[in-house]
C-alpha cells in the first residue's frame, strides 16, 4: 500500500515528542492521501507545491555530512518516472535546516531534504528510489548512499564514547561504529555491520 505511511503520522509525531529519531520519505507532505496531521508543524516543514514528475535533487549545503559521511552522495540527475505522485516542494519552518532542493541553488519553496533543529530527524519530501544510478561510480548505489548517510547522521547524536568509558557508540566524523573502544566498522544499511573483528555481519 503506496499510502499506508501517511495513516501512521499521529503515532510518528509522538513518537518524535517522546525522544525518538525519525527519518520520513514520502511524496504526501501534501495531504493528498494521508491523515490529517500537525506533525509536519512539528518538524517544521511547510508544503509549497506537488510534482507528478520526479525532480532532480541538488545538494544546497555539500559539505554537510549528510552528503559526505561515510559516503559521497552525488545530486541525483538521473531518475526513474514509476509513479502518479514524486514528491513536494517544500520549506523549513522553526530553524529547519534545508540542506537539498529541486534547484541548483538555495531556492524559497524548493526544499526536498529538511533537518528539524536537534538532530532527530530526517526528511525528504521525494522517492528517494527514484534514483537508481551509481553515479559516482564507486559501487554503491547513491539512493543507498544517501540512506545510510541518513541514518549515521541520526544515530551520531546518541552517544559519544570517551576515554575509559564503554558502551556503543557512532564517530559522525567516520561513520564508525565504536563498541568498548573497538572499532568495529561502518553501519550498513539494514543489515548491522559490516568488518566486525570476528567477521560477523
Amino acid at each position: 500500500n503506496y499510502f499506508q505511511l501517511g495513516n501512521c503520522w499521529t503515532e510518528l509525531e509522538a513518537y518524535y515528542n517522546a525522544g525518538g529519531l525519525l527519518k520520513i520519505e514520502t511524496f504526501d507532505i501534501d495531504g493528498s492521501n494521508s491523515e490529517s496531521t500537525t506533525l509536519w508543524n512539528t518538524l517544521g516543514v511547510g508544503y509549497s507545491s506537488n510534482f507528478g514528475t520526479p525532480q532532480p535533487v541538488y545538494k544546497w549545503a555539500p559539505g554537510h555530512p549528510l552528503f559526505n559521511v561515510p559516503n559521497a552522495v552525488p545530486n541525483f540527475t538521473s531518475l526513474y518516472d514509476d509513479y502518479n505522485d514524486d514528491g513536494d516542494r517544500t520549506f523549513g519552518t522553526g530553524g529547519t535546516e534545508t540542506v537539498a532542493g529541486y534547484t541548483p541553488s538555495s531556492t524559497p519553496g524548493q526544499a526536498a531534504i529538511l533537518l528539524p533543529p536537534g538532530g532527530r530527524a530526517v526528511v525528504d519530501a521525494f522517492i528517494v528510489s527514484n534514483n537508481r544510478e551509481d553515479l559516482d561510480d564507486d559501487g554503491i548505489g547513491d539512493a543507498v548512499e544517501l540512506w545510510d548517510n541518513q541514518i549515521v547522521y541520526l544515530l551520531s547524536g546518541l552517544v559519544s564514547i570517551g576515554p575509559g568509558e564503554t558502551g556503543i557508540g557512532l564517530d559522525a566524523a567516520t561513520g564508525n561504529v565504536i563498541r568498548d573502544n573497538e572499532v568495529w566498522g561502518q553501519l550498513q544499511v539494514g543489515i548491522g555491520l559490516k568488518n566486525h573483528a570476528d567477521g560477523n555481519q
